[in-house]
């Protein structure tokens, strides 16, 4: 399993919109970040997934609450097939909003590679991904978990210094 090994899943909440039940396999499995996507405005994308307080009857607690954190998702501008004579195409849904948290989740691992290999070591896989969850849910402005926008909006460089500040 990915996750035992340690490696991190982001992973899109799904686009069912607010009437939906949860948010889609895998975002819903309890270590997996699930992202949602935001509208051009900073607000729930109207297909956004929902998430569900609990999961196959049991409660869902900080820091797994779903989905996690919400993203750009709304005529997002990207490279498109240029064999259809269009090399760049608009698209909206939370599969662009995740690419935004893996792309910053990918710098930070990258910045302090040595201290979090060592602090895995030190404390675990599941501690690892605690600490990269509790950092991503305390670099927002929120108060409050959100069924829609999760612990709140991207900031990476938030997100980085919550991460640099609970490293030895």
């Amino acid at each position: 399993d990915a996750l035992e090994s340690g490696v991190l899943v982001v992973a899109a909440a799904g686009n069912q919109g607010e009437n939906s039940s949860d948010v889609s396999t895998p975002a819903s499995i309890e270590r997996v970040i699930a992202v949602g996507a935001t509208d051009r405005y900073g607000s729930a994308w109207k297909d956004t997934s929902r998430g569900s307080p609990s999961l196959n009857g049991e409660q869902r607690i900080d820091p797994h609450m779903k989905p996690e954190i919400s993203a750009p998702g709304e005529n997002i501008i990207s490279t498109h097939n240029p064999e259809l004579g269009i090399p760049y195409a608009s698209s909206s849904g939370t599969s662009v909003s995740t690419v935004f948290v893996a792309g910053s989740l990918a710098l930070i691992l990258q910045k302090h590679q040595s201290e979090l290999i060592q602090y895995e070591e030190e404390n675990g896989t599941n501690s690892f991904i605690d600490l990269i969850k509790n950092s991503l849910n305390n670099s927002v402005d929120s108060e409050n978990h959100d069924s829609r926008t999760g612990y709140g909006f991207l900031d990476a460089a938030s997100w980085e210094a919550k991460i640099a500040s609970s490293l030895p």
